[in-house]
């Protein structure tokens, strides 16, 4: 005789949780390595007159379906001899030594990490 069994406790609770999406807490985890990688890239910038580096932003957009998070470097850079900022794409792409963005994509790693701890809940 074979017997075949199925254990369905909780899993409407489960399903209900990841319909629901990330918490609150799961969109802070996003929002942390977005600022771990917008210090990183800081870090990197060639700094000769500061208006690159006062240049970058970081920012993220969220709605009920998505998060989004940018880092951008050109444009308005407040007090500084450059501004605006117009030279952000061809300093990055100089060579590998001036590439800002280089380190964010290193920590990119831990958009995977945030959202496989909300995946297992």
């Amino acid at each position: 005789m074979i017997r075949v069994e199925r254990y369905i406790a909780g899993i409407d609770t489960e399903v209900n949780r990841l319909a629901a999406g990330p918490t609150s807490a799961d969109l802070l985890a996003f929002e942390v390595v977005l600022e771990d990688q917008f210090r990183a890239t800081q870090a990197a910038v060639h700094v000769i007159t500061r208006s690159l580096k006062g240049s970058g932003r970081s920012e993220f957009k969220m709605d009920n379906n998505s998060w989004v998070g940018d880092i951008t470097y050109g444009g308005p850079s407040p007090g500084f001899i450059h501004n605006p900022v117009d030279y952000a794409e061809f300093e990055r792409e100089r060579d590998g030594a001036h590439d800002f963005l280089e380190p964010a994509e290193r920590l990119s790693d831990g958009y995977i990490q945030a959202m496989t701890e909300f995946l297992e809940g």
